[in-house]
């Protein structure tokens, strides 16, 4: 996770993918969602664009017709499974956004599978969704996201599972972001406190979590803390 400087808004870690990090995690996830995208051109399920840029489209009578015709509750769940793989393989990308005219059309199916999100798997990309409006300013929608992602994490994990935490931690930033500097500084106090007995105060989270309350304290005049 990026640390933030205590002159400068908070940091921004993205949600929890599961996959580690590194550029070996994140090079078997591009494989992963590159076999699960051929599969589903193989079946004609769907088409890359002709830009070349990595769009997949996808017709609408395939997404209606696998919606709301398909009555078989294990191949719904297996395809809602590989469709999220795919998704929370990709949307990491969503921090960057000079990538995000690339990710528009997923960016799009990942909203409609997230509107449904009940399990860890589909906060993640609830995450990563929140993340993309955070990066292009929509604060209110990245707020609401993320609020929701930490529901699920809270409920499915526990109030103080680091990953919960890291949610709760993507919340605050982002009620910074939007102006919020109240409800931002309870959180992170929040969270920093679980921070320092669940992961220890040297845990580069915690660390994290201090520069972003400090952030936080500095947007309100607050330099004494």
């Amino acid at each position: 996770q990026p640390q933030a400087k205590s002159a400068q808004p908070p940091s921004q870690p993205g949600p929890i993918t599961g996959q580690g990090s590194g550029g070996a995690a994140l090079g078997g996830a591009k494989r992963a969602a590159t076999n699960i995208v051929h599969q589903a051109e193989q079946q004609s399920l769907a088409e890359s664009a002709s830009n070349g840029d990595g769009v997949m489209m996808v017709h609408t009578l395939v997404s209606r017709t696998v919606r709301f015709r398909d009555s078989g509750p294990e191949r719904v769940a297996g395809m809602k499974a590989a469709a999220l793989r795919a998704l929370n393989a990709r949307m990491p990308e969503a921090a960057d956004i000079r990538k995000h005219a690339a990710l528009a059309l997923w960016v799009a199916h990942a909203r409609e599978i997230a509107a449904t999100a009940d399990d860890v798997e589909s906060a993640t990309l609830l995450g990563w969704v929140a993340r993309y409006d955070l990066e292009r300013g929509d604060y209110r929608s990245a707020s609401r996201l993320y609020a929701q992602e930490r529901d699920i994490r809270r409920r499915v994990l526990g109030e103080e599972h680091p990953s919960t935490l890291t949610s709760m931690s993507n919340l605050a930033n982002t009620l910074h972001a939007r102006g919020d500097m109240a409800a931002a500084r309870k959180l992170q106090e929040k969270v920093l406190e679980m921070q320092r007995r669940v992961l220890g105060e040297e845990h580069p989270d915690t660390l994290a979590s201090m520069s972003n309350l400090a952030a936080t304290l500095q947007a309100q005049g607050d330099l004494a803390g």
